[in-house]
């Protein structure tokens, strides 16, 4: 029993058991259970969260918030005088992102024409924001010695 209490250093505070480096005589880990087994932040220390309490679905200040942006009642284009909500088209019911009651020319009426016209638009935002950095990037490399051609400008 001396060897073992000679070989242990302490205690872990991660699991809560003996710590052991005497390579030749290894105990056993011990069983984890509720009541032994602890586990510590490793950068700082904190009390554990509360388990979250459960509430009924009431009317929060995020959902008020979407509301005014998807659904029936979300904004329009348009303020409520000079545009009446039954001119909107019955195909632009505010499910998706940026739907003001504005399809002049008819892009959203196919579904499948609508999510396809989604990805373009999205690659298309890549490729200009990839643009964008390429007309910038290079002015700024000049400008700190690097030699990013004959003239690393775009406006000329």
């Amino acid at each position: 029993m001396a060897s073992l209490a000679a070989a242990s250093l302490g205690v872990s505070e991660m699991r809560g058991n003996p710590l052991n480096f005497s390579g030749a005589s290894r105990a056993a880990p011990s069983p984890s259970t509720p009541a032994t087994c602890k586990t510590v932040a490793l950068f700082q220390k904190k009390k554990p969260a509360p388990p979250p309490k459960s509430k009924p679905a009431a009317v929060t200040p995020a959902t008020d918030e979407l509301a005014k942006w998807y659904g029936p009642e979300r904004r329009i284009f348009l303020p409520e005088g000079l545009l009446d909500r039954s001119e909107i088209p019955e195909y632009l019911n505010g499910e998706v992102a940026g739907d003001y009651g504005y399809d002049p020319f008819g892009l959203g009426k196919k579904p499948e024409d609508f999510a396809k016209y989604q990805a373009y638009e999205l690659i298309h935002a890549r490729w200009a924001m990839l643009g964008a950095a390429g007309c910038i990037i290079p002015e700024a490399f000049n400008k700190y010695g690097a030699n990013c051609g004959p003239e690393a400008v775009w406006f000329k």
